[in-house]
């Protein structure tokens, strides 16, 4: 791959894209390593300690958590956190140790805040699975009502009185609702205090139906004339919560409801970043060294999504405090680590003074750059709790040119959402994942923990690309853009109204922050091909629809005219069958009409007859084809760009990067005019706007 930085810094390309992004949800990504004039090389060197992991091990799973939380007897706060207690100091299931940075940070020692991890990363997990109840519109709208109301009201502390927006008839971690094939639905997620629902059983009651599927139930409003003549258990019941002898827990019922699959993965976690650019083998290639061990997604999981401390059981008190503030303070503590290494240049007149003086000469000036973005990211990877995982990320051309990209489908992490080609996080095969050997062949991770060989991510790209589009074949070798890593800045988000800093506010905050590996090849099928096998891939719930972008640069009105002079004939070529018969077609029709138009009609033999019947029927055929890839043709376009006017300069206050979107929006809303708003990602941004620097340099 050429240098696809000599004509506009790295820097300024970060600067642009942040730019784009800064109102996001996800507001902030960097490009901290990329090939130039050498090549980069990307391997992972995992830690000594062979037995670790970092967070929730695998080896507690979904089943380990219905049983946790359903067969405990669990009715009060006291009766979940004595049995929580109980099994991580009998299993230690959950770590954070090996940090020689944990202080009084957090008020608590290290192993009680392992233990109240330990109940937010199961009652996270929960929330993804639930009990499913048809029930008619009305009821599910009253319903919703009256949950949003009983669990603000269990959320009385002055903490929580800032998110009771998260307490709203829209989906929440304990409710979410909608349609299915028998009507409307809503379902129940994770697990509920008992003071809740012996307030909602004073409200409904659950109707055993035969006519439901296996693992769903009816529910109704208390009707007294009906009790006598059906059949009801109470939501005590079911939940295994009565004070009867009676259980009608059910794993069959409490099943996954939000997404299409689970299962605790092991994945690379960052513990440092090595960046040797001098290497005495060869001057060539640039190598990043990313130190790693092993953490989960349930981790991941617990991790990224804070909302679940708005569950009734972080309110229990412990050490004159409740626990949710624990777990405050520890997220505030991850938002002040990125706040300080990640967003904030350090003060160092020797680095600027380098940067300045090498900035003559882009290829020492581009490595100056990434040396000291590394030296940021490893202070604040010394001192972080989070997850920083390593995401493999692709851009995928079409034997016909078009770059592939997906909408995130229902259920996938943000979805609706467009991402780029191929998207997914690497991992480590482990025995401790039951899933890993039970499912299909594309599922199964290709990085080996124990390996004493090279670690790369070239197979890990390739298996997400089988599993997700179903391409295996390539035209070449994976090229590496570079690696990035992307995160949300809750400092600008979290100032009050007041002007209050973040760090004393009460908000409960969203927060992610993980590396992507950025690669691209090509393919040897065409859009046609990969658009209609996608039904049949692996992994295709992770994307709704595929899409085609065929990216036309050109300098000038002379390369514009010859580039469209090179399409026409390149379509006239790829289909030349139709052409002649449409050439032909045209002389058939053109020959008739001039005999019709004779004084003698019945100059008109069988053969042009024939020839009549010849023309309607490829008409048929050219109709009745056209109809058939009416949805394929819908999903592909081509977006013409005057790459002239993409220029570095740091003081245009419309940049081009910002023309390039603009312009790709405003094609989509004139092909397909069903989708009004076409969502890119941060990560999609960041490779849309290396293809096109790269399609540039070509």
């Amino acid at each position: 791959m050429k240098d696809i930085f000599k004509d506009y810094s790295l820097e300024q390309f970060n600067l642009d894209i942040n730019g784009l992004i800064k109102d996001e949800a996800v507001n902030n990504i960097k490009l901290f390593a990329a090939t130039d004039e050498a090549k980069i090389s990307v391997v992972l060197k995992p830690i000594d300690d062979k037995n670790f992991y970092y967070g929730l091990h695998p080896c507690f799973s979904s089943e380990k958590m219905i049983d946790l939380l359903f067969k405990s007897k669990i009715t009060t706060g006291y009766d979940f956190w004595r049995v929580i207690f109980k099994e991580q100091i009998e299993n230690n299931w959950f770590k954070i140790s090996k940090f020689k940075h944990f202080d009084n940070s957090f008020n608590i020692e290290q192993s009680e805040l392992e233990t109240i991890l330990l109940g937010k990363s199961i009652l996270q997990m929960a929330s993804h699975f639930g009990f499913r109840f048809q029930c008619k519109d009305t009821v599910a709208e009253e319903l919703k009502g009256l949950l949003a109301r009983f669990w603000r009201e269990e959320t009385t502390d002055s903490k929580y009185n800032t998110n009771k927006h998260y307490f709203s008839k829209e989906k929440t971690f304990f409710c979410q609702s909608g349609k299915n094939q028998k009507g409307t639905y809503i379902d129940f997620l994770g697990f509920w205090p008992k003071v809740i629902i012996d307030k909602l059983d004073k409200e409904i009651h659950i109707r055993i139906d035969n006519n439901v599927e296996p693992g769903e139930l009816s529910i109704e409003k208390i009707i007294e004339s009906k009790l006598k003549s059906k059949k009801y258990i109470t939501l005590n019941e079911l939940y295994g919560m009565s004070n009867k002898s009676t259980n009608l827990f059910s794993e069959d019922k409490f099943k996954l409801r939000d997404g299409n699959i689970y299962y605790s993965g092991t994945m690379p976690r960052v513990t440092e970043i090595k960046y040797v650019t001098d290497h005495p083998s060869s001057e060539q290639i640039k190598y990043l060294i990313m130190h790693v061990e092993r953490t989960t997604f349930a981790t991941v999981d617990c991790m990224d999504n804070p909302m679940i401390m708005l569950h009734p059981l972080f309110g229990e008190w412990y050490m004159g405090r409740p626990l949710y503030d624990f777990l405050l303070d520890f997220d505030r503590y991850e938002d002040k680590m990125q706040s300080e290494y990640l967003y904030k240049q350090k003060e160092d007149d020797n680095v600027n003074q380098t940067v300045s003086e090498e900035k003559e000469n882009e290829n020492k000036y581009q490595t100056v750059y990434e040396k000291k973005e590394i030296e940021n990211i490893n202070d604040y990877l010394e001192r972080s709790f989070n997850t920083h995982t390593v995401a493999v990320s692709a851009n995928l051309e079409t034997a016909d040119h078009y770059l592939l990209v997906g909408k995130r489908g229902k259920g996938t992490i943000d979805d609706g959402e467009y991402y780029c080609s191929v998207n997914g996080q690497s991992e480590f095969n482990d025995e401790n994942v039951s899933f890993y050997q039970d499912s299909v062949y594309e599922d199964l991770p290709t990085l080996d923990f124990n390996s004493k060989k090279r670690l790369d991510l070239n197979n890990e790209i390739q298996r997400e690309t089988i599993a997700e589009l179903g391409i295996s074949m390539f035209e070449q070798d994976w090229q590496y853009y570079g690696v990035s890593y992307l995160s949300i800045n809750n400092k600008k988000k979290d100032v009050k109204s007041d002007g209050e800093s973040y760090e004393h506010a009460s908000k409960v905050s969203k927060r992610r922050m993980h590396f992507n590996v950025l690669t691209y090849n090509k393919s040897y099928s065409n859009f046609e091909e990969v658009y209609t096998n996608h039904e049949n891939v692996t992994e295709k719930f992770e994307n709704s629809l595929i899409e085609g972008i065929r990216l036309n640069l050109y300098k000038d009105w002379k390369e514009f005219t010859k580039s469209s002079i090179e399409k026409i004939s390149s379509f006239a070529y790829d289909h030349s069958g139709i052409v002649s018969f449409s050439i032909l077609s045209i002389t058939m029709v053109i020959n008739i009409i001039n005999k019709k138009s004779s004084s003698d009609i019945t100059s008109m033999g069988i053969t042009d007859f024939f020839e009549i019947i010849i023309v309607l029927l490829y008409i048929v055929v050219v109709i009745a084809k056209w109809i058939s890839n009416k949805d394929m043709l819908q999903h592909r376009r081509t977006v013409r760009f005057n790459s002239s006017k993409f220029k570095d300069n740091s003081s245009n206050k419309s940049n081009s990067l910002t023309k390039l979107f603009n312009k790709f929006n405003f094609s989509k809303r004139l092909i397909n005019k069903k989708e009004d708003d076409f969502q890119m990602h941060v990560i999609l941004k960041v490779m849309m706007g290396l293809y096109f620097l790269q399609k540039k340099e070509k």
